[in-house]
C-alpha cells in the first residue's frame, strides 16, 4: 500500500498550481504586494495564472538594470491598454445581461512595481470585456464562440508582446500552443 498517496477527499478541492511559484517565491522586494485577483472568464485568469508572476518578476529584475527595456514594457502596456479599450468598446453595446458567474477561479499574483500594476489594471479590464462576450454567447446566443474569439485576439497578442519582450515562450511550440489557448471554453 502506498501511503505517500495523497488524499483524493471529494470534499477538498484541488489545488491549482501556479506556474512559476518556485522563482517567484525567490523574489524578495519591499515594493511587492501580494494580491487574490477574482476572474470571471478563462482567458483573464489563464493569462494571470500562467504569465503575470513571471513577467511581474521579470520586468522588476530587468527595470533596475536597463532603462531602456522599462520604456520598452510601458509602450507594450500601452498597445495592451489600446486593444483592451478598443475590445472595451467594441463589446460595450453587448452589456444586455446581469453579470451571473459565468466562471470563476481565485488567482494569487505578486505585483512588484508599476509597470505590474498597470498589466494588472489592464488584466483587470480584458476580465471585464471578455464577460461581456462571454454573456452575450451564453445567455444572448448574440456572439458565436468565433466571433468572441476574433474579438479577443487583438489584445490577447498585445499581451504576448511583453511575454515575448520578457523572454517567455521562444519555443514555436509553446507559442502554438499559447496561441491554442484561445479557444478555451468552447
Amino acid at each position: 500500500m502506498d501511503t505517500h498517496a495523497p488524499n483524493l477527499s471529494p470534499a477538498q478541492p484541488p489545488e491549482l498550481v501556479i506556474h512559476g511559484r518556485d522563482e517567484i517565491e525567490e523574489l524578495l522586494t519591499r515594493r511587492e504586494a501580494r494580491v487574490t485577483e477574482h476572474f470571471r472568464t478563462p482567458i483573464a485568469c489563464g493569462l494571470a495564472r500562467k504569465d503575470f508572476n513571471f513577467l511581474s518578476r521579470k520586468m522588476f529584475l530587468r527595470s533596475l538594470k536597463d532603462g531602456d527595456f522599462v520604456k520598452q514594457c510601458y509602450r507594450l502596456i500601452d498597445e495592451f491598454a489600446a486593444e483592451v479599450t478598443m475590445l472595451s468598446y467594441a463589446v460595450e453595446h453587448l452589456n444586455q445581461w446581469k453579470d451571473g458567474p459565468l466562471w470563476g477561479l481565485r488567482v494569487d499574483l505578486r505585483v512588484t512595481g508599476p509597470i505590474s500594476s498597470r498589466m494588472l489594471i489592464q488584466i483587470r479590464r480584458l476580465d471585464r470585456a471578455a464577460s461581456i462576450l462571454y454573456s452575450a454567447q451564453i445567455f444572448g446566443g448574440v456572439v458565436t464562440a468565433q466571433e468572441r474569439l476574433d474579438h479577443l485576439r487583438p489584445a490577447i497578442s498585445a499581451f504576448r508582446g511583453l511575454n515575448r519582450l520578457c523572454g517567455g515562450q521562444k519555443d514555436p511550440r509553446k507559442i502554438a500552443d499559447a496561441a491554442s489557448r484561445l479557444d478555451l471554453a468552447e
